[in-house]
C-alpha cells in the first residue's frame, strides 16, 4: 500500500479572479472610456477622425498617436513605436 501523496499538486492551483474593469481603472491600468461617445455625422470625416483621435489616442491634451514618414507611431508612455494599421483598426 502506497501513502498518499502530501505535497501540494500544481494542477490544483486556483489563480484569484481577474480584477474587474472598474478596478483596474482605478489601479491606473487602463484608461476610462465613455459608454458612448457621440460622434459628427459621416458626412464630416475629417471632424469624425478629429473625435476619435481625441477620445482614443491622447493623453492630458497630447496625442498618443502619430503619422509621420509613412508609418504610424504610438506613444507608450516612455517611447515611441511603430504600430501596424491593422492594430490601431482593431481599437476603432
Amino acid at each position: 500500500m502506497t501513502q498518499p501523496d502530501t505535497e501540494a499538486n500544481p494542477l490544483d492551483f486556483n489563480p484569484p479572479p481577474a480584477p474587474s474593469a472598474l478596478e483596474r481603472v482605478a489601479a491606473g491600468e487602463v484608461e476610462a472610456r465613455p459608454k458612448s461617445l457621440k460622434m459628427p455625422p459621416p458626412q464630416t470625416p475629417m471632424k469624425v477622425a478629429r473625435e476619435l483621435l481625441d477620445h482614443l489616442f491622447t493623453r492630458a491634451g497630447i496625442p498618443t498617436l502619430v503619422f509621420w514618414r509613412g508609418q504610424w507611431w504610438q506613444y507608450t508612455g516612455t517611447h515611441w513605436k511603430i504600430t501596424e494599421e491593422l492594430a490601431l483598426r482593431g481599437k476603432l
